[in-house]
């Protein structure tokens, strides 16, 4: 499972004390408080969530196809302008490869073409 998917799954009230979390003793504690059984590794990451907004990237998250085109499957807290970021390329060519009229609107699950 995503990290990002172990976050969806979080009360309104749990993601807004996650936003809060300063360290890694902090994330413990409240790892301890849910159910999310967070890996060493995916505890990182989180830090890094929280630091950043941007969740890293995860194997799952990316598919590339043959033809050389890549693809993501949007995970919780993704912007378009973190995958333009993160893909090299913008935000413009994001929502034409995927027919997106507001940039503001992806969906988790949603598989978009980034590069």
């Amino acid at each position: 499972m995503l990290l990002a998917e172990r976050f969806t799954n979080l009360t309104q009230e749990q993601k807004d004390k996650l936003n809060t979390i300063k360290d890694i003793d902090e994330l413990n504690d409240f790892v301890d408080q849910t159910d999310l059984k967070l890996t060493e590794k995916e505890k990182i990451q989180a830090m890094e969530f929280i630091k950043t907004g941007i969740l890293p990237l995860e194997d799952e998250a990316l598919d590339s196809v043959a033809g050389g085109a890549k693809y993501h499957t949007v995970v919780w807290g993704d912007t378009l302008s973190a995958l333009a970021v993160r893909y090299k390329t913008t935000v413009a060519q994001i929502q034409r490869w995927n027919n997106i009229a507001d940039p503001n609107k992806i969906y988790v699950g949603q598989r978009l073409r980034v590069g």
